[in-house]
């Protein structure tokens, strides 16, 4: 524990505290042009929020967790069912037949060509109350944090680019809400028919 009589010092250990990001700063979070201001990272930073807690919260859950991974995967079987229809406009990130993906969102990457954006679709969902992330924060070589670290910040970066302007994720919960998920692909598909159809979707 820390303790300090200076707000400016509080605001920075609180950075300090949790990766560096500006969600938890009293102040609220900065605002940068082309990131999410829930994901805006502003200096280096730990995670040593209180570690005990969490941990006792993760012993408990460790004997959920087959049930939560069996969950999910059905989820995310769902979603690659709703999303087959869809590709060409809308994809979902690929997963190695020997490997087990653990599901704890689903990733969709918009075509250049889709006819939308991915910030207009993912407008059209929030404004329904269906919440959506960027894929670990897009590029973060655009971070304020990353400004002063030469090795992120050189040369081009065309994935992170894409990942940056193209995807999102929407969350996959570890107890089934099958009819909230339904809810959000009849939102997306809404969406997308109200938006032309260059694909032949």
């Amino acid at each position: 524990m820390v303790s300090t009589s200076t707000p400016e010092m509080a605001e920075h250990l609180r950075l300090l505290r949790a990766h560096g990001w500006t969600r938890n700063l009293r102040r609220g979070p900065d605002s940068q042009p082309g990131l999410d201001s829930r994901y805006s990272f502003m200096s280096w930073g730990f995670n040593v929020r209180p570690t005990e807690l969490n941990a006792a919260f993760g012993l408990a859950q460790l004997g959920r967790y087959e049930a939560y991974q069996r969950t999910r995967r059905n989820a995310a079987n769902y979603c690659l069912e709703r999303i087959s229809s869809m590709c060409g406009r809308i994809s979902p990130m690929s997963v190695r037949e020997e490997t087990d993906c653990s599901w704890f969102a689903f990733p969709i990457m918009v075509d250049s060509q889709a006819g939308f954006s991915r910030d207009e679709l993912v407008t059209h969902l929030e404004q329904r109350g269906i919440e959506t992330r960027p894929i670990v924060a897009g590029n973060l070589a655009y971070q304020p944090a990353t400004k002063a670290i030469k090795a992120v910040t050189a040369g081009h970066l065309p994935g992170a680019d894409e990942i940056h302007n193209r995807g999102f994720y929407i969350g996959l919960h570890p107890v089934d809400v099958g009819a909230e998920l339904e809810r959000v692909w009849d939102e997306i598909e809404s969406f997308m028919l109200a938006n032309g159809n260059p694909s032949g979707y």
